[in-house]
This record gives C-alpha cells, sequence and structure tokens, in this order.
C-alpha cells in the first residue's frame, strides 16, 4: 500500500463524533459561504454608490474576513481524511464506502440540477417578459435589458464548481455515524 492509499485510509479519530462534527460545520460554511459572499459583493458593487458605508474600509475589512472563514472551511473539508478517501475511485473503497459514495453524488447531482431547473426557469421567465415587452402587448420596467453578463456567469460557474466538490463531503459529514456511535 502507497503512501497515498494509507493517507486516505479512514482511522478511528477520522470518524468519530468530534471530526464528523467539524466537517460537518466546516462543509456546511464552505457550501453556504461562497454564494452568500458573491451575493454580499455583488450587493456592494451595485450599491456602493448609494450608501458610502459599504465601499468603507470597515466594510472591505469584514468582508475580507468573512471570505477568509469560507475559504478555511473549504480548506479544512478538502484536507480531511473522510473527503479524501471518498473522492477515490471505487476500487479502493469497501462495499458501505462505494453506497454512501454513491448515495452521496446521487444528493448532490439532484440538487444541483434543481437548481440549475430553477435557475433556468427564472431566465426563461424574464426573457418571455421581455419578448412580451418587445412585441408591445404590455412595458415591463427593466433597468436594462438582460443581456449576456459575463462577471455573473464567471461567478456561477465558481458557485457550481464549489458545489460538485463540497456537496458530497457534505452529505456525507451529516448522514454518516460515528464509528465510536456503532
Amino acid at each position: 500500500m502507497n503512501d497515498s492509499q494509507n493517507f486516505s485510509q479512514l482511522q478511528t479519530d477520522s470518524m468519530g463524533p468530534r471530526n464528523l462534527t467539524r466537517l460537518k460545520w466546516s462543509s456546511t460554511i464552505a457550501v453556504v459561504g461562497i454564494p452568500v459572499l458573491v451575493q454580499i459583493l455583488g450587493a456592494a458593487i451595485l450599491f456602493s454608490p448609494q450608501y458610502e458605508f459599504l465601499s468603507s474600509g470597515l466594510f472591505v475589512f469584514a468582508f475580507c474576513v468573512a471570505a477568509l472563514m469560507v475559504v478555511t472551511a473549504g480548506i479544512f473539508t478538502i484536507t480531511n481524511r473522510v473527503f479524501l478517501r471518498f473522492l477515490r475511485t471505487r476500487r479502493h473503497l469497501q462495499e458501505w464506502e462505494i453506497k454512501t459514495q454513491d448515495d452521496a453524488f446521487s444528493f448532490s447531482y439532484r440538487t444541483i440540477l434543481k437548481g440549475i431547473f430553477a435557475g433556468f426557469a427564472c431566465v426563461s421567465l424574464l426573457g418571455a417578459m421581455q419578448a412580451i415587452g418587445l412585441a408591445d402587448f404590455y412595458q415591463f420596467e427593466f433597468g436594462q435589458n438582460i443581456s449576456l453578463n459575463l462577471p455573473a456567469i464567471a461567478a456561477v460557474v465558481i458557485m457550481i464548481t464549489y458545489l460538485i466538490l463540497f456537496l458530497p463531503t457534505l452529505y456525507i459529514a451529516w448522514t454518516i455515524n460515528p464509528l465510536e456511535a456503532e
């Protein structure tokens, strides 16, 4: 057994209640934190001309502290033995680990697919409203035309990538029983 396989082997302490509790909260902070930070940053950029506080040093410092907490939680999650073990290919896993991995991937892909579908429905509704406005049936008051927004698309791609990476671990951390409890 080489060092990389040995490093990712689950041990009693890595599956203990204390480590799983840390993993639960770090993966939750990592999954929820990125979309929240993106929304706060977008709102700060959008409303900073109206509210000077949003461009102050105190706000930027608080935002950086929050971003550091989210990144630290993500680093803890991806360096955790549970994350590293379930990231492996199936041939290195035991039967219960394969089932847990399958359940976690299934949960995360269903969740991401539902989110993408909801986003598609919202964009489609806005596009239909804009088409109705262009056809002069009814005028909707949009501040600007709905168009391709590359920074927003980049933020969405980053969030989806982050979710693909962390949702399986979030599911595993919240559903697996600690070894000491069994």
